[in-house]
Formats: C-alpha cells, sequence, structure tokens
C-alpha cells in the first residue's frame, strides 16, 4: 500500500465510524458527502503544504477536524431526549402495530362473548354494556403496553450514543478497518428495539400476570383463563427472568455498538446455550401430558369440564413444541460455533 493509499484508507475507516453513529435513512448520502469532503480537504491541505498525500498528513487533518462522534452530531446528533429523533418514528410503528393488534384482539372477544354469552336483560342494552366493558379493556391494556413501550424505548435511548466525546485525544491511525461486508455485521437498532420491548413484555405478564400464559375461553361464565402450569408446564420464572435479562442487556450493547464483533457472536452463543438449558429444564420437569397435570387440575374448572380429552391433546402439543423449540435451539447453537471456530466472522 502506498502513502497515499493509506492515507485515503484513514478517510475510508473515518467515514465509517461516522455513519455507523448515524441514522440508517442518512447514512448513505451523509457517508458520501463527508468522503468527498475530506478527500478534497486533504488534497488541498496538501497542495497548500507542497506535499503528498500520506497517512501522517491525513491524519493531522482529521484530527483537526474532529473525532468521529462530534462529526456525527453535526450531521445528525441531538441532546438526549425520553424517546429521540432517531427512535421515535421507531417507536411510532410499534405503537400503532401493538394498538392495532391489541385493537383486534378486543374485537374478536368481544365478538365470542356476544355470540356465546347469553344478554342478562334487554338483549340491545347487554350489548351496550359488554361493548362498553372491552372498550375500557382496550384502554388499560393499551395504557399498559404504552407504559411498557416507553420504559423500553428510554432505556435504549439511554445507551444509544447520540453525542460521542472521547476523553482524550484520540488517534485516526488507530480507527477500526472497515469489515470486508459491512452489511453483514451492521445489526438493524429498530430490530433489538422491537425484541427488547417484546422481551420486557413477556417479562411483565410472566411476573405479575402469570394467568395469561395459559388458554382463554369465553362461555356462560364469562372469560376463562387456565395457565399453562396448570396443564402441568414447570415454570423456572427466576431463570427465564435471567435469560430475557441477559437477552436485553447483548441487544443493548449491540445497538450502542452498531454492529456485530467477535465476542457479541460468542456472547449470542452464551446466550443460546442459556436458553436451551432452560428449554431442557421446562421440557424435563413438565408433567405435560399426564391426567393429573390435565384431567384432575382442570376438573373443577367450569369452563373446560368434560373436555379432558382435547386438553389432554392441547398438553401434549404443548410438549412437542418445547421440544422442537430446545431442537431448533440446538442447531442455531450449532451453526454459531461452526461459524465461530471455522468461518472465523465477526
Amino acid at each position: 500500500m502506498t502513502s497515499r493509499e493509506a492515507g485515503l484508507e484513514l478517510i475510508r475507516r473515518y467515514v465509517y465510524q461516522v455513519g455507523e453513529l448515524l441514522p440508517p435513512q442518512q447514512r448513505d448520502d451523509v457517508m458520501a458527502e463527508l468522503r468527498s469532503l475530506l478527500e478534497e480537504g486533504v488534497e488541498e491541505r496538501a497542495r497548500a503544504s507542497g506535499r503528498e498525500v500520506d497517512e501522517e498528513l491525513t491524519a493531522s487533518f482529521l484530527i483537526e477536524f474532529g473525532a468521529p462522534g462530534k462529526v456525527a452530531e453535526r450531521y445528525g446528533g441531538e441532546p438526549r431526549y425520553l424517546i429521540g429523533p432517531r427512535l421515535f418514528p421507531t417507536f411510532l410503528r410499534v405503537l400503532k402495530i401493538t394498538w392495532v393488534g391489541i385493537g383486534v384482539a378486543c374485537l374478536v372477544g368481544f365478538l365470542f362473548s356476544a355470540m356465546t354469552v347469553p344478554p342478562w336483560g334487554p338483549t340491545e342494552f347487554w350489548h351496550v354494556q359488554d361493548l362498553l366493558g372491552w372498550l375500557l379493556k382496550f384502554a388499560q391494556v393499551t395504557l399498559a403496553n404504552m407504559a411498557i413501550l416507553i420504559f423500553t424505548f428510554a432505556l435504549v435511548e439511554r445507551f444509544l450514543p447520540a453525542t460521542w466525546r472521547p476523553k482524550s485525544a484520540w488517534d485516526p491511525r488507530k480507527l477500526a478497518p472497515v469489515p470486508a461486508a459491512p452489511g453483514m455485521d451492521r445489526v438493524s437498532r429498530t430490530v433489538l428495539v422491537v425484541k427488547i420491548y417484546m422481551l420486557v413484555l413477556l417479562a411483565v405478564v410472566l411476573n405479575f400476570y402469570p394467568a395469561w400464559f395459559g388458554i382463554v375461553s369465553f362461555s356462560k361464565l364469562g372469560v376463562q383463563r387456565i395457565p399453562f402450569k396448570d396443564l402441568g408446564l414447570y415454570l423456572p420464572v427466576p431463570l427465564i427472568d435471567v435469560g430475557w435479562a441477559m437477552a436485553v442487556a447483548l441487544a443493548i450493547v449491540l445497538i450502542v455498538r452498531g454492529r456485530w464483533e467477535r465476542w457479541s457472536r460468542w456472547a449470542e452463543l452464551a446466550v443460546g446455550l442459556y436458553g436451551a438449558v432452560i428449554l431442557w429444564l421446562m421440557l424435563t420437569h413438565s408433567s405435560l401430558g399426564s391426567m393429573y397435570g390435565t384431567g384432575i387440575v382442570l376438573r373443577g374448572r367450569g369452563a373446560f369440564r368434560n373436555q379432558n380429552v382435547p386438553i389432554y391433546w392441547l398438553a401434549r402439543m404443548l410438549y412437542i413444541a418445547l421440544a422442537v423449540g430446545l431442537l431448533v435451539t440446538l442447531v442455531k447453537t450449532g451453526k454459531r460455533l461452526y461459524h465461530l471456530l471455522w468461518k472465523r466472522t465477526a
């Protein structure tokens, strides 16, 4: 590599680092503009000093131009928000999707109750009461969902490097090389935010509303919920919480870093192995499909009285789903290990 090529490589690394700190929708345009600006500036500096473009001249020019984080602020940086401009479009998108999902679920619940529960008074009056009840449920679930969603995005916003200021002088020559395939290592912050939200939502439901982990039925008795644990499913809640916390922590780190690295691939492998252990414990300690786990416990529940056979098969299907989930997790973990040991990819 010639001296000129070494200098241009510094610019390439510099532009890449700036791009990693920018919102995806403006990243490519800013990177192209910045690269052109820097190359022209280095050329002009070389002509003014009567020397050729080399690594030393380029490094000094980049130091004067500013650290990548500061430059990113000029193009798309912003002060701290509860939910900043970079995440707010994703927040609105997820919020709309969850609102539609909650609305559809409440509408289906209302229709089922209207078809299966006879009115206790005039038909028109009862349906109005029932509709108002489901609207109240929609409002309650929506507000709870919004609170979880805001907490999740605010947590990500807290760790997202909107501003980045080095504590000491930085050296452009120490910038990490641009990956051979940047698109392969770059993470989708939107996907990671949605993943964090879903994990937080699951953790809240599992720990504070465990009855919703089960079967929901609409009958003359109203809405009946049968938790999966009453089917004989073993749920090691503290261990599950630890696994979800590990996955959330890794997702936050990936959002901050902006790309996959070798150590984070190993962390992903560890989280996958931990998940496989949890699935194995659930599979081996559950009594799914046994008459005790399905028939005796459910016999006293009005919504499922005299339905032992369907419930039995439902429990067996849950057992099969756990087995398939464990198999899929082991296969994915094996592939990750193979790539880490032999493919040498980040």
